[in-house]
């Protein structure tokens, strides 16, 4: 499998954990926020939330130097969840 192919299905399939992380996040710490914002920064913050979760789940009991995070991937599956996210509260209102 090609190297583009990999990133591509990890960032498709990491669209689940980054929404339901963002909506984590959204309720708990952006709660009287614009909801455009709120979208955002929740989004940005869940990125980080799954850089670090990935990045942990990855290390497989090799030490700090096994860390490697998949930066990319979820940054792709980000953009997508911020884009969805903001077509959906475009529609709705």
């Amino acid at each position: 499998m090609e190297l583009w192919e990999v990133i591509l299905f990890r960032g498709i399939g990491g669209i689940i954990p980054i929404w339901l992380l963002s909506l984590l996040f959204g309720r708990l710490f952006f709660k009287e926020m614009e909801m455009t914002k709120k979208i955002n920064y929740s989004a940005l913050v869940a990125y980080v939330a799954g850089i670090i979760l990935s990045g942990l789940g990855g290390m497989d009991g090799g030490g700090i130097e096994a860390f490697s995070p998949y930066y990319v991937e979820y940054l792709l599956s980000v953009v997508l969840v911020i884009l969805i996210r903001q077509g959906i509260h475009k529609i709705r209102s």
